[in-house]
C-alpha cells in the first residue's frame, strides 16, 4: 500500500478517464468483472467509508454506490459534500490537500495469477482484493484516522469515519498486469464530539502506512487461501531483511517478465542515441536526450487506452506462454487446492504470542533506538505472514494481542501527562486529547543501558594521555610519510584528544575538513610515547577500514569483525591452556612437542594478541556515526576493561547507522563546545562551495540559492532528471574525470546502472552477453561491478574480497561465475555463481549511503522529496570539482500505479527546502527522553490558548453575535481559517484596553462586508488598524506570561485555572532556562538587552527581560536577532509579541543604566507606551 497527497485541482479527472463508457450511477453496482472483458475501460468508482453517513445533509450515502464525475469533482476540487456540493468545514485554499490516495496493490504473483486465470477464478481473486481493502480501511477508521482541532491542531479528535471513493485499475502504467485500487480519501472528516467537519490528521496515517500495508498483504493472503487453496512462499530480498511472500508455484522469472518495461525503454533509448551520434557526428544535448527518451517511451509503450480486460488478458497469456508448461488457465488452477492449515486467535496460547512479540521487539529495537506501537505492530504482522488465519478478524486480533505483549516489555519514554488537562479536553477513557493516540514512543532497557554506559565512558577522565611536549613535537613538524604539517585546527584537535584523559573521546569533522590527516596526527603523537602498535583502527565497513588503514598507515579492520574475534577471547584462552597443558605433559614424558603443536599455540597466541586490547592503546573508530549503539558499547566496554582509550571520528550531520544508532550525536552534544571539531573545509575547488556545503549541513535555505546561482541544480520529471544526470556523468567520464552517479534507493541505482551498461554495450565497450548478477541485471566482459559482501576466502594479491570493492569483469563463465580484476590493480579472482547472483552488482551508480567516505572529481545526485538532509549533505560533498543535484519535482511513491496531475508540482527550491527540514538521522533514546521531558513554548502556548478559547468560547460567541454581524456573516466568520487568529487578536486587544462590548460593534457596523471574501480576515484587519491607531499600550508585564502572552480575564472554573497555571509556569520556567543557557553561552542576541546589572535584585529583573526574548524565539522557531531583523512577522500575534520583546530590551537597558548611576533611590520599573516606537532605541527594524 502506498499513499499520495492529492492537491486541490482537476487532476482527479484521470480516475474517470479509464472508466468504461456507460458506467455511472444508473449502472448496476457489482464487483462482477464479466462485462469488462468486451468493453473498454475499468469499473466505475464506488463510495466507501463510515463517514458517508454524514453526507447529503445527514441523509447519508450507501457504501458501494457509484461515484460520478461531479461527485469526484466536488470532493477533490472543492473539498465539498459530493452529493450536495456544500463545502465541508472551512473553504480550502488553492494549495490545500484535497485528499489522500491509498493505493492497494497485491504482490506481483497475485496480479500474475489474476491476469492468467479463467474468468471465474479471476472474479474470486478480485472479490478477495476488494474485501482485503474493506477490512484494512475499517481497521484504520477505528484505530488510525483522527482529526485535529485547537491552536496549531494540538487537540486530537475522534471521527465518525472517512469519506472515500475507490477506483479499480487492471494494469500498471507500463501495461504489465497489476491489479490495484486507488482509494481516494477526502481530506474532510466529521468529528464525533461536535459533528463539525475538519481536516484529516495525516500524521497518523503516514506513520501507520507500513503497518497497514503489512496487514493488507496478510489479510489478502488469508482470503485467497480460504477461497482458492493457495499456499505462499517466502522470497529473500537484497533490499530488505524481511522476505516477500508470493504465491507458491509462481516463478521469479515469470514475475520478472511482467516487470521489464523500464529495461525496454532504456535499450530503445540507447539505440536511438547511438543512431543520433552516427547521423550527426556528435553526442545529443540534454534537451535532445530527453526527446529521445520520450520517443523510446512511446515506441515501447503497450497499447492501453481503449482495451478491454479480455484483450489485456489475451495478450498477457501469450506473453506468459513461454514460461509455462501448461495452458495458462490450467496452470493457475494447479496453484490451488492445497491443504493449508488456518488458525483462529484462540489457538495461539500466550506463550506462542510472547515468542512472536519477542521476535518482533528484537527486530524493531535493533533497527531504531525508539519506536512506536505501529512500528512494533508492523513487525508482528511480518512475523505472521507465513501463517494463515480463518478470517481477517482473527489475524488482526492475534496481531493486536502479540503487539500488546511486545509493548508491555518495552519502556515507555513519552511522558503521558506533563500538565493538568481540564475535563473539557479529556477523552472518555480519561486520557488527554493533547496526546496523540498510538504515537507514544518506546525503547528497551537493553538499549538504554548501553547508551548510559557510553555516556558514562564519555565523562570518565582516567584514560592514558600524551604529554604536551610530545604533541608539540608532532604538530610542529611534517607528519611521518606525509610531507606536510597539520593545520592549526587539526593540531588543536590532536592536542585536545591526546591530552584530555577522556576514556571515550570524539572528533567531529564536516565533510572535507581533513579527518584522515588529523587521525594520522593522532597516531603519530600516540605512538611517539606508547610505541608502535599502540593505535588500533576500526570502521563500520571493510572498505572504510581499508581506506583508514591507508590514511593512518596501520593495520585496520571492520568493527563487526573485530568484535566477533574479540568475543572468542575466552575460548582462545581455554584452547591455549589445553595446548600448553599438552606441551607440559609431553615434555614431562621426555618427548619433544611436535612442530604442529607449537604452530597451533603460536597461531592462537597471535590471534589473542591481535584481537585483545592492551593498556594504553588508542582505538580510532572512523565513520563512527555509521556504527550502531550496541557495537560502540561493546567496543567501549572492552576498552574500559583493558584501560585503553577510544576516539570516535565522524560527523553527526552525515548518515547514521542502519541499526539502532544516534549515540555519536549524543556524545558530541554532551561535550558541547569542548568537542574536538574541525572547521576548515578543504575539499572543494571553489571557495563558495565550502560555505554552501556547511549551509546544507546546518539546514540553511540560503545555501540552496547559492547552488542554484552556480548552475548546480536541475529540476523536472524523474525520467528527465535521470537522463540529464546520466548524460552529465557520461560527459565527465569521457573527459577522464572520476565521477559518481548517486541516488537514495537501490531501484534508481539499478536504473542508472542499466542505462550505463546499455550505452557501453551499444558503443562496443562491453560485451552484451553475460551472467545474471544481483538486481536481475546482466554483467558482461568489461563491465564495472561491485562486490557487496565480505568474503575472506576469495583473495587477490592485494587482499580479500570486500563489500564495496570495484572490479572489471575479465571473463564470464557458463556456470554463472565471473572472473574479475580489481579496478585499481591488484590481481584477479573467480567469484562463484552463487556469490555473483546474490552479491555482485553493476558499479556505474551507487547509493549515497555507500558513497559516504568517498571523494571523487564530480558527483551527480538524484534528489526526490523523500531524500533526507543527511543524504543531501553527503551527496553535495563527494565531488572536489563540482557537485550537481537533479531534483524530481513530479515524485510518485509508486510510478507503476501513479498518474500525472494528481498532486501539485513543486519547484526545485520547494523540494530542496523540504529535504533540509527532513532530518533522517537516528535520535538516541537518551536524547528523545530529554526532549519529551519538556515541551517547547510553541506547544505550550498552543495548549494554553486552546484551553482559553474553549473556556471563553461562549463569551466570544455572545460578543460576536451582539456585534452587529448578520447570521450569515457570523456563520462565515466561524467557518473561516482566520477565525482562530481573530479570537487571538480580540484577546490581545482586550488585554490592552479594547472594549469588546462597545468598540467591536463600532468596527463591525462602521462599514459593510458586502464585498468581503473573508469576513473574519476583514474584521481582523479592522481591529488591528484600530488598536494600532488608538495606541493602546501593551499590558503590564505582570498580566503577561513570560512577558509575551496575555493572561485571560473572567475564567473562574478551578479545573481550567489549574490547567492554565500549570502551563503558564512551564512557559516561564522554560523561558528562563533558555535565557540562562543563552547568557552562559554568550549568544549574540543577548547583547541586545545590554550588560547584566551587578546587583542581585536588578540582575534577576534583567534575566526576566532576557527570558521574554528567549520565549519569543522558542515560540516562533527563530534563533536570534538576525531573523527578527530580516523576517517580517507573519501575523498580528507575532507582531504584537515582537513589539513586547523590543519593549523588554528597553526595560533591560534601563536596568543597566540605573545600576551604573550612583543613587540612593530604589528602582521603579518603567512603563512603556507602544505608541512610541521602540525602534528609535534599538535597530530591530530596518
Amino acid at each position: 500500500m502506498t499513499i499520495r497527497r492529492l492537491s486541490i485541482g482537476s487532476g482527479y479527472k484521470y480516475l474517470l478517464k479509464s472508466i468504461a463508457v456507460g458506467d455511472g450511477p444508473e449502472a448496476t453496482d457489482s464487483s462482477d468483472l464479466v462485462r469488462y472483458y468486451s468493453e473498454s475501460g475499468t469499473p466505475p468508482g464506488v463510495f466507501l467509508g463510515v463517514g458517508l453517513v454524514g453526507l447529503d445533509d445527514g441523509r447519508g450515502v450507501v457504501v458501494g454506490q457509484s461515484v460520478t464525475g461531479e461527485n469526484l469533482q466536488r470532493m477533490l476540487q472543492d473539498c465539498a459534500d459530493p452529493i450536495t456540493g456544500q463545502v465541508l468545514g472551512r473553504v480550502p485554499s488553492t494549495k490545500a490537500v484535497a485528499g489522500f490516495d491509498l493505493t492497494f496493490s497485491p504482490s506481483k504473483s497475485v496480479s500474475v495469477a489474476w491476469a492468467l486465470a479463467d474468468k471465474a477464478t479471476r472474479e474470486v481473486i478480485y472479490r478477495c482484493h476488494l474485501e482485503a481493502i474493506s477490512q484494512v480501511l475499517a481497521y484504520a477508521e477505528r484505530e488510525v484516522f483522527h482529526s485535529r482541532s485547537g491552536k496549531q491542531g494540538c487537540v486530537e479528535e475522534d471521527i465518525v469515519g472517512v469519506v472515500a471513493a475507490s477506483f479499480t485499475h487492471f494494469d500498471s502504467r507500463d501495461g504489465d498486469p497489476q491489479l490495484h485500487d486507488h482509494v481516494v480519501i477526502l481530506n474532510r472528516v466529521q468529528t464525533t464530539n461536535d459533528g463539525a467537519w475538519r481536516t484529516l490528521d495525516s500524521r497518523g496515517l503516514f506513520a501507520s502506512t507500513v503497518m497497514l500495508s503489512e496487514m493488507h498483504q496478510g489479510v489478502l493472503s488469508d482470503l485467497l487461501t480460504a477461497e482458492l487453496g493457495w499456499d505462499w512462499t517466502a522470497h529473500t530480498r537484497r533490499s530488505s531483511t524481511a522476505p516477500k511472500w508470493e504465491v507458491a508455484g509462481i516463478s521469479k522469472r515469470l514475475m520478472d517478465e511482467f516487470s521489464t518495461r523500464t529495461t525496454s525503454i532504456l535499450a530503445a533509448k540507447d539505440r536511438l542515441i547511438a543512431q543520433f551520434e552516427e547521423d550527426h557526428g556528435r553526442a545529443p544535448t540534454d534537451v535532445e536526450v530527453i526527446k529521445l527518451r520520450q520517443t523510446a517511451t512511446l515506441a515501447t509503450r503497450r497499447a492501453k487506452s481503449g482495451r478491454g480486460l479480455g484483450d489485456l488478458t489475451e495478450a498477457w497469456a501469450s506473453q506468459a506462454a513461454p514460461f509455462l508448461d501448461d495452458e495458462p488457465t490450467a496452470w493457475v488452477h494447479e496453484l490451488g487446492g492445497r491443504d493449508v492449515a488456518a488458525f483462529t486467535s484462540a489457538e495461539f496460547e500466550d506463550a506462542i504470542l510472547l515468542d512472536i512479540a519477542n521476535a518482533a521487539l528484537e527486530v524493531v529495537s535493533a533497527k531504531r533506538p525508539t519506536f512506536s506501537r505501529a512500528n512494533v505492530q508492523a513487525e508482528v504482522f511480518r512475523q505472521m505472514q507465513g501463517v494463515r488465519f480463518t478470517t481477517p478478524t482473527e489475524r488482526i486480533l492475534t496481531a493486536t494481542r502479540a503487539t500488546n505483549f511486545a509493548v508491555a516489555q518495552a519502556l515507555l519514554i513519552t511522558t503521558p501527562d506533563l500538565h493538568h488537562t481540564p475535563r473539557l479536553l479529556l477523552r472518555s477513557d480519561g486520557t488527554s486529547k493533547f496526546l496523540r493516540t498510538g504515537h507514544w514512543l518506546y525503547t528497551t532497557a537493553t538499549l538504554l543501558d548501553a547508551e548510559a554506559r557510553l555516556i558514562d565512558a564519555g565523562q570518565r577522565l582516567d584514560a592514558q594521555v600524551v604529554s604536551s611536549t610530545t604533541v608539540a613535537e608532532v604538530t610542529g613538524q611534517r607528519l611521518p610519510g606525509k610531507g606536510f604539517k597539520l593545520s592549526n585546527d587539526q593540531a588543536r584537535c590532536v592536542e585536545q584528544i591526546t591530552t584530555s584523559g577522556r576514556l571515550l573521546d570524539v572528533l567531529v569533522g564536516p565533510a572535507g575538513t581533513g579527518k584522515s590527516t588529523t587521525m594520522a596526527g593522532l597516531r603519530a603523537a600516540w605512538e611517539l610515547e606508547q610505541g608502535a602498535g599502540s593505535v588500533v583502527g576500526l570502521a563500520p565497513s571493510a572498505a572504510a577500514a581499508e581506506v583508514l588503514g591507508d590514511d593512518m598507515g596501520i593495520d585496520t579492520d571492520n568493527l563487526a569483525k573485530w568484535l566477533y574475534e574479540h568475543r572468542q577471547h575466552g575460548q582462545r584462552k581455554r584452547e591455549l591452556d589445553e595446548l600448553h597443558e599438552k606441551v607440559r605433559l609431553i615434555e614431562r614424558s621426555g618427548r619433544v612437542p611436535s612442530s604442529g603443536l607449537r604452530s597451533d599455540i603460536a597461531r592462537r597466541e597471535a590471534a589473542l594478541e591481535r584481537w585483545t586490547l592492551r593498556p594504553g592503546q588508542l582505538v580510532v573508530v572512523d565513520e563512527a556515526s555509521l556504527a550502531s549503539t550496541f557495537a560502540l558499547d561493546e567496543l567501549t566496554s572492552a576498552a574500559l576493561d583493558a584501560h585503553a582509550k577510544v576516539v570516535l571520528v565522524g560527523d553527526w550531520a552525515q548518515l547514521s547507522s542502519v541499526d539502532a544508532g544516534g549515540m555519536f550525536r549524543t556524545l558530541v552534544r554532551d561535550r558541547g563546545e569542548e568537542a574536538s571539531t574541525l572547521g576548515d573545509v578543504r575539499r572543494f575547488r571553489d571557495t563558495w562551495e565550502k560555505e554552501a556545503s556547511l549551509g546544507v549541513r546546518d539546514g540553511a535555505n540560503p545555501a540552496l540559492t547559492t547552488y542554484a546561482a552556480h548552475g548546480r541544480i536541475a529540476d523536472g520529471t524523474r525520467d528527465q532528471m535521470l537522463d540529464a544526470l546520466y548524460t552529465a556523468w557520461k560527459a565527465d567520464t569521457r573527459r577522464g574525470l572520476n565521477s559518481l552517479m548517486l541516488a537514495s534507493d537501490s531501484a534508481t541505482v539499478n536504473e542508472l546502472n542499466a542505462r550505463a551498461r546499455g550505452d557501453r554495450v551499444a558503443s562496443g565497450v562491453v560485451i552484451e552477453a553475460g551472467v545474471e548478477v544481483a538486481g536481475t541485471m546482466t554483467a558482461g566482459v568489461n563491465d564495472l561491478v561491485v562486490t557487496r559482501e565480505n568474503n575472506r576466502r576469495f583473495k587477490t594479491e592485494t587482499g580479500w574480497v570486500k563489500n564495496g570493492d570495484v572490479w572489471t569483469v575479465s571473463a564470464t563463465h557458463d556456470d554463472g561465475s565471473l572472473t574479475v580484476t580489481r579496478l585499481e590493480g591488484g590481481g584477479s579472482v573467480v567469484l562463484p555463481a552463487a556469490y555473483v547472483h546474490e552479491n555482485v552488482e553493476l558499479a556505474y551508480a551507487t547509493t549515497v549511503h555507500r558513497a559516504q567516505g568517498r571523494t571523487v572529481d564530480t558527483a551527480h545526485a538524484f534528489v526526490s522529496p523523500t531524500t533526507t538532509r543527511e543524504v543531501l549533505y553527503v551527496a553535495v560533498t563527494r565531488g572536489s570539482n563540482s557537485n550537481h543535484l537533479y531534483v524530481d519535482t513530479n515524485y510518485d511513491p509508486d510510478p507503476s500505479t501513479g498518474h500525472d496531475g494528481l498532486t501539485e508540482i513543486p519547484n526545485a527550491a520547494e523540494v530542496l527546502a523540504s529535504v533540509l527540514r527532513h532530518e533522517g538521522a537516528d535520535v538516541s533514546a537518551t536524547d528523545m527522553i530529554r526532549s519529551t521531558q519538556t515541551q517547547s513554548i510553541a506547544a505550550l502556548v498552543a495548549e494554553y490558548d486552546t484551553i482559553v478559547s474553549m473556556a471563553e468560547g461562549p463569551r466570544w460567541d455572545e460578543a460576536l453575535s451582539q456585534s452587529g454581524l448578520s447570521d450569515a456573516e457570523l456563520s462565515q466568520v466561524k467557518a473561516s481559517p482566520a477565525y482562530p487568529a481573530l479570537l487571538a487578536q480580540l484577546r490581545d486587544a482586550e488585554s490592552r484596553g479594547f472594549d469588546v462590548h462597545t468598540e467591536l460593534p463600532m468596527l463591525v457596523m462602521g462599514r459593510s462586508f458586502d464585498y468581503a471574501e473573508d469576513v473574519a480576515s476583514v474584521l481582523h484587519h479592522r481591529i488591528d488598524r484600530y488598536v494600532t491607531g488608538v495606541g493602546y499600550p501593551s499590558p503590564p508585564a505582570d498580566e503577561l506570561v513570560a512577558g509575551l502572552f496575555p493572561r485571560p480575564n473572567g475564567i473562574t472554573d478551578p479545573d481550567v485555572l489549574l490547567a492554565l497555571d500549570d502551563r503558564a509556569s512551564a512557559i516561564e520556567q522554560r523561558a528562563r532556562t533558555l535565557a540562562e543557557e543563552a547568557i552562559e553561552r554568550g549568544d549574540p542576541w543577548v547583547s541586545k538587552f545590554g550588560d547584566p546589572p551587578p546587583s542581585d535584585e536588578l540582575h534577576e529583573r534583567w534575566v526576566l527581560e532576557v527570558a521574554a526574548g528567549a520565549a519569543y524565539f522558542d515560540r516562533w522557531g527563530v534563533e536570534g536577532p538576525d531573523t527578527l531583523l530580516d523576517d517580517a512577522p507573519v501575523s498580528h500575534e507575532q507582531d504584537a509579541q515582537r513589539s513586547r520583546v523590543l519593549v523588554a530590551t528597553r526595560r533591560a537597558f534601563t536596568l543597566t543604566e540605573f545600576a551604573a548611576t550612583p543613587t540612593t533611590q530604589s528602582y521603579e520599573p518603567m512603563s512603556v507606551d507602544l505608541s512610541e516606537p521602540p525602534i528609535a532605541y534599538f535597530e530591530f527594524d530596518r
